[in-house]
């Protein structure tokens, strides 16, 4: 995670070929919600905003390049 605030928080990483980027999260397990840019890069930053503060989440990032390949999936709590 590069960083956070009380409501947001934002989750970046890189990727050896162009490809979409994609954070599942939630407080209780990974998948409770979604967020994603279709746009293909090979650095990624996606912004998870309305998150109720001091409450902790888990969250799994995944990206799928150009031709389907993926998705590659790494996860923190």
């Amino acid at each position: 995670m590069a960083s956070k605030t009380d409501k947001t928080a934002i989750v970046e990483w890189t990727t050896d070929e162009p490809s979409t980027s994609n954070v599942d999260f939630g407080v209780d397990a990974v998948g409770e919600a979604r967020t994603n840019s279709g746009a293909t890069s090979t650095r990624h930053k996606i912004v998870l905003s309305n998150l109720e503060a001091g409450t902790p989440y888990v969250f799994q990032v995944g990206s799928t390049d150009a031709v389907g390949n993926g998705a590659t999936t790494s996860s923190e709590g």
